[in-house]
Formats: structure tokens, sequence, C-alpha cells
């Protein structure tokens, strides 16, 4: 069985690594259902950047977020 890794915590908001899938989850520790925030490195970057650029272009809390999580992962 593979352990939870925490890469991140930005705003009670935590990107998650298991194995080579990553996650999202809110504060309560439950995945972000209408966000589809999962999967493998390549496709949680597009979807956080689809959601910058689409979404929350005007939102400095989720901008904040999804800033952090794509450096994240794109340098590991």
């Amino acid at each position: 069985m593979s352990k939870l890794q925490i890469l991140s915590v930005v705003n009670g908001y935590h990107l998650i690594k298991k194995n080579n899938f990553y996650y999202i989850l809110d504060k309560k520790g439950m995945t972000i259902p209408y966000l589809n925030m999962s999967g493998t490195k390549e496709q949680v970057i597009n979807e956080l950047k689809r959601w910058k650029d689409k979404v929350d272009c005007n939102n400095e809390f989720m901008l904040k977020i999804e800033n952090k999580f794509i450096e994240i992962l794109e340098n590991i």
C-alpha cells in the first residue's frame, strides 16, 4: 500500500500525490468533484491551467492555489 504524499497546501487546499497519480483535495480532505482535479501530472497541470485561464481569471483566492500547484507540478 502506497502512502499519500502532501506536496503543498495553499489556502486550505491540498495537492496530493499517491504513486504517479495526483489529487487536489478541499479543506475537508475531500476530492473536489466539480473541478475534476485528479489524474496524471500532465492531466492535472492542464486542468489547473484551464481553470486559471477560463474560470478563475478574476479570482485571486483560486489563482494563488492554481499558480502554486502548477509551479510545483512542473518542477517535479
